[in-house]
């Protein structure tokens, strides 16, 4: 494989790294966020659609992460 798309693609894996980093940090977050309600509130409906949501656009980080590898 030429070098340069040996860069480009090790840019590209970089960068995926990073998102998937920050998603995961988005996710603890909503975890923290859902116990919180479960404790005080017993409501935690939309706190779980919305960690469903970040679940999913972490799956799909992830496939896209495998596929550069």
């Amino acid at each position: 494989m030429h070098e340069q798309e040996m860069l480009r693609l090790s840019n590209e894996h970089e960068k995926d790294m990073k998102l998937l980093e920050i998603m995961q940090g988005i996710i603890n977050k909503i975890n923290s966020l859902n116990q919180f309600l479960i404790c005080e509130h017993g409501e935690h409906q939309m706190v779980d659609e919305l960690h469903a949501q970040l679940i999913h656009y972490q799956q799909a980080l992830l496939a896209l992460t495998s596929k550069v590898n």
